[in-house]
């Protein structure tokens, strides 16, 4: 007769109905163990914090033996003779999780899951034979958070093998994984287990160090459970994307200059979370408006001058900081094509174009003064002030119209 009292995961024990796996009644007295063990049969009342793992099912029960064995876990396994599978015992440190039978766990094993608030009976003696010890490492310990409960979980990764699309399945199972709560270092170790002891064919270990790359986890702090936190992805967009607010329209830096138009914004979305829904973009777009402050034209000529010295690896304090303008390679040549570049003559400084200063032969544009091409600028930027509704808005919805058209022929592709 096995200690049952020893292992510390009941409180005690109630004589079954005859022929029946479960106690009768609704409150059955609890009694020692050596009280229930004069009958055919009886149960083990768990302990609140003990859960039941009950793996009666082909391959799933020598699946989850062969990782409580592998991974040496703190668990008590039992199986019956005449019975099917195996019942494993831990301790269950998370309240919230529930009863649930046939339910996949993270590793992708179905069992039924009965913690022991919920559902605190498990059949220890049944038609005179009892449950019999096959594993016991002390002291038992917390589920592992690969044996969490997916209730809507159903993929089937004991027939994955090469060529069924393993790597792909796993990538989009992280998250899965992350909507349940799991944090990166779980996921990979959920991932390793169902890789080594789940699929059907494991693939090499390369390959899932490329399916588990950092890059792979930036939806992380974006949902809980399958909310989505559409207030820190906003932050997280904003700050990675230079998000501002220009002329009370949003902006976004791309390749050195700030570029109007929510459909870039949302572009920029889609390439950080792929699966974003269009009402989800639309509650970024909208906290983005509240937490972008207008921003004043020469503080945004000032964050571009920063955004272009920190692509060339420039920063305040380095020497070749003054040596940044925001000019610099905008002025395009109308003779030859090339970039012009600015440039210290006698006593002043210009702009000449980079491929006269390499061969005046190849391209016979003469230099502009700097204060000139200063003059212009502005004087065009006053123009387009004074002139945003003629010109500036119907540009602006023109650019958004075609970008639209672009996109949805790229979705559409």
């Amino acid at each position: 007769m096995i200690d049952f009292d020893e292992t510390g995961l009941y409180k005690g024990f109630v004589k079954n109905a005859k022929g029946q796996k479960y106690q009768s009644g609704r409150n059955p007295k609890i009694m020692s163990l050596q009280e229930a063990n004069q009958y055919e049969g009886f149960s083990g009342v768990m302990n609140a914090n003990t859960v039941l793992l009950d793996a009666d099912e082909q391959p799933y029960s020598d699946i989850l033996q062969n990782i409580i064995k592998g991974e040496k876990l703190g668990a008590y396994v039992t199986d019956r003779q005449g019975g099917r599978g195996i019942h494993v015992l831990m301790i269950n440190g998370n309240s919230s999780l529930k009863k649930a039978d046939k339910v996949m766990l993270a590793c992708g094993i179905v069992v039924d899951f009965h913690p022991g608030y919920s559902l605190p009976y498990e059949c220890l003696k049944f038609n005179g034979t009892e449950r019999k010890a096959i594993y016991s490492e002390q002291p038992y310990q917390e589920i592992p958070k690969y044996f969490t409960p997916l209730p809507k979980c159903t993929i089937d990764f004991t027939n994955l093998g090469e060529g069924d699309g393993r790597n792909s399945t796993l990538f989009s199972y992280i998250l899965t994984l992350q909507n349940a709560g799991l944090d990166k270092d779980d996921i990979r170790e959920t991932i390793r287990i169902i890789n080594q002891y789940v699929m059907a064919e494991s693939i090499e270990q390369s390959e899932l160090d490329v399916i588990l790359r950092d890059e792979a986890f930036k939806k992380q702090s974006f949902f809980v459970k399958n909310k989505f936190l559409h207030d820190k992805f906003a932050e997280y967009i904003r700050s990675q994307y230079y998000i501002k607010k220009i002329n009370d329209q949003l902006h976004i830096y791309d390749s050195g200059v700030y570029v109007p138009g929510s459909l870039a914004i949302e572009r920029a979305m889609l390439q950080e979370i792929s699966s974003l829904t269009d009402n989800q973009r639309k509650e970024v777009l909208k906290y983005l408006n509240v937490i972008c402050i207008e921003e004043k034209q020469q503080d945004n000529l000032n964050l571009m001058l920063d955004r272009n010295g920190l692509e060339k690896g420039i920063t305040a304090d380095d020497s070749k900081y003054q040596n940044r303008y925001v000019f610099t390679k905008r002025i395009i040549c109308g003779e030859c094509g090339s970039t012009w570049k600015r440039k210290k003559f006698d006593g002043y400084f210009g702009f000449n174009c980079s491929l006269h200063l390499k061969d005046k032969d190849a391209c016979g544009m003469k230099s502009i003064r700097e204060d000139k091409v200063k003059a212009a600028f502005i004087t065009m930027m006053n123009k387009l002030t004074f002139g945003r509704d003629k010109v500036l808005k119907p540009y602006s919805v023109g650019l958004e119209e075609i970008e639209k058209v672009e996109y949805l022929d790229e979705l559409n592709a």
